[in-house]
This record gives C-alpha cells, sequence and structure tokens, in this order.
C-alpha cells in the first residue's frame, strides 16, 4: 500500500531545488550589511544643553526602551527579506516537456500492377504487396500523431492520393481506393512529393519511397534525389522485393541505397510482412530522435509569502515604534 507523502516532507524534499528567479536583487544584501556595521557601532549619545538641572529629579531615573538596540537589526533584516522577495524565490515542483512541430512526412507509393502479386503472408493467408503496404502504413501514422502525412501515388505517372494533413483517418481512407496500372516513374513521384514538401516550414521533411521495382520512365530517379539533397528532404527508399532475390552485394550498388546516402537517408529492402513492419519501426524511431524537445521545471513561486512577511516585519517596527517610544516628562 502506498501512503502518500506529507506537504511537510514534500517541503523538505523540495528544499534543495531553492533558488532565485532573479538573483541580481542578492547584490544589495552586502550594501545593507556595509550600513548595518557602519551605523551599530559606539556613537556619542544625543546631549542637550539646560541652563539648569534643577528640573530634572535626580532620584528618579525615567524607564528606558530596550527596543533601540533591535531597531536597526530589525530593519535590516525587513529590508532583507523584501530584497529577497524582488529576487523572485522559488521551488522547483518538477518538470515538463513541450514537443516542438512534428515533421512533415510524404509516403510516395508504388501502385503498378506488380503490386498485386500475393507473395506477403500475415497468419498464414497470403495478401498482396499493396495491401500488406497500406496495412503497415495505417500502422505508422497511427503512432505520429504530431506529424502532417502526405501520399504520392506513381505508376506511369505520379498523382496525388493525399494533401499534407494531421487527419490520418483521411489519409489510410483515400489509399484504400487507389487502384494499380502500369508504368514505375519513381522519379517523377520524388519531384512531386519533393513540391509538396518544398515551401513547409518544419525542420525535418522526410521522404517514405516504397517500390517494387526499378524506375522505368518519368524523371530519373537520381536528378529526382539531387533535388530532394537541395531542400534538404530525407529520402528513405524501400524496395519489395521476392527473397529469393535478397543479397548484400546488390544493395551496395543499388540506386535506391544511392539517393538514400545523398540524401541523408537510409535505403531498406522487405521480403516479407514482417520485415516491412521492422523497417517503417525503425524509420518511425530514426524520426522520432530527431524532433527536439524544451524541457522546463514547473516552479512554486514563493514572491507573495516573501513579501508579505517583509511587510509584516515592517509594520511590526511601525507599532513597536508608536507603543514603545519614550519622551521626557
Amino acid at each position: 500500500m502506498n501512503v502518500p507523502a506529507s506537504p511537510l516532507a514534500t517541503s523538505w524534499q523540495n528544499l534543495n531545488t531553492f533558488t532565485f528567479g532573479e538573483p541580481v536583487w542578492l547584490w544589495l544584501l552586502p550594501f545593507l550589511l556595509f550600513i548595518l556595521f557602519t551605523f551599530s557601532g559606539n556613537t556619542r549619545p544625543v546631549a542637550i544643553r539646560f541652563s539648569t538641572v534643577t528640573l530634572l529629579n535626580p532620584g528618579e531615573k525615567s524607564p528606558r526602551s530596550g527596543l533601540g538596540k533591535f531597531r536597526l537589526p530589525l530593519r535590516f533584516l525587513t529590508l532583507s527579506i523584501l530584497i529577497l522577495a524582488l529576487a523572485q524565490p522559488r521551488m522547483e515542483q518538477g518538470s515538463d516537456f513541450e514537443e516542438n512541430e512534428g515533421i512533415d512526412v510524404v509516403l510516395v507509393l508504388d501502385y503498378s500492377a506488380s503490386m498485386d502479386e500475393k507473395d506477403f503472408f500475415i497468419e498464414g493467408k497470403a495478401i498482396s504487396r499493396l495491401d500488406a503496404l497500406n496495412k503497415v502504413i495505417a500502422d505508422f501514422i497511427e503512432n505520429r500523431e504530431r506529424d502532417r502525412i502526405g501520399v504520392i501515388g506513381f505508376a506511369k505517372d505520379p498523382y496525388l492520393v493525399s494533401p499534407l494533413t494531421t487527419d490520418h483517418d483521411f489519409v489510410t481512407d483515400m489509399m484504400g481506393e487507389v487502384k494499380t496500372m502500369g508504368g514505375t516513374a519513381i522519379g517523377s513521384g520524388m519531384v512531386a512529393a519533393i513540391e509538396m514538401l518544398k515551401d513547409s516550414e518544419t525542420e525535418s521533411k522526410v521522404l517514405i519511397v516504397v517500390t517494387d521495382g526499378l524506375s522505368n520512365t518519368g524523371v530519373p530517379p537520381l536528378e529526382a534525389a539531387k533535388y530532394a539533397k537541395e531542400k534538404d528532404v530525407r529520402v528513405y527508399p524501400i524496395e519489395i522485393l521476392n527473397y529469393r532475390k535478397l543479397s548484400p552485394t546488390r544493395v551496395v550498388d543499388h540506386p535506391l541505397n544511392t539517393i538514400a546516402k545523398m540524401t541523408g537517408g537510409q535505403f531498406y529492402q522487405a521480403a516479407d510482412y514482417t520485415s516491412l513492419a521492422n523497417i517503417y519501426q525503425q524509420i518511425d524511431d530514426l524520426e522520432t530522435s530527431l524532433i527536439k524537445e524544451r524541457i522546463f521545471k514547473v516552479y512554486n513561486e514563493l514572491f507573495s509569502s516573501f513579501l508579505l512577511i517583509g511587510l509584516g516585519m515592517l509594520l511590526l517596527e511601525i507599532l513597536l515604534s508608536i507603543f514603545f517610544r519614550r519622551s521626557l516628562p
């Protein structure tokens, strides 16, 4: 059973976090010390000349108040507390963070007829490459609530599937409406996506290019990669292929790998649903780590408490001066 900590225990735990928001005011304290030591030393008593002392009764001594010797230290303490109030005393209560703007991601997806091939499996059931891709992307964008997602499809020509939006349900719905057709214009699809991103004000702009074949029409992919680099857009190419074609040497010389290196991205190959899902998870982790967070501390401000104490002591000094003042009879 967890017993909540008492307010007193919490205060003691936070005591080591005591700081001042405006510590420059503390420089007034040495000045006050100087005043205290200057005027608290022995000084000549005040004397008044009388023509005769017969009017004074030598047998009786007027009562003397002890307030005088405490007045200066009391005033010093009062002014010190008021200076501490100006320095904005505070104790840390914890911390919080504020995420910066999310990133802009454009999915550049191959909708050529070969994406209808059913060589991916989920729980033993064969599904098409396109269906597997749609499922993986739905999971990917579900985890990126702050990001704007757009989709450019391409076959023989590129076309808009979804503009940049944070309405991720709209994105997945539009992807489900796309039909495959002939041709593979990877470079043209990339250029269309870069045009969508070029005016974006976010710090991180990303293309995720998915294809199951080499480009055979439209803008050369390497030319599109140069354009992406010029616009500070990272490209993550993913090639979908049969597992029999997986080869390390083929990766090194692959045009899509060159595109990734040119733009600061990374090249992947997926031969099944699991690997495709893992690739999107890796991209998600990479891009999430690039989003900056501004961490700030939450304080309990003590200015008003110190101010009330200081004003209370000032009032006390005034009242003592009034009620304990002594005068000659």
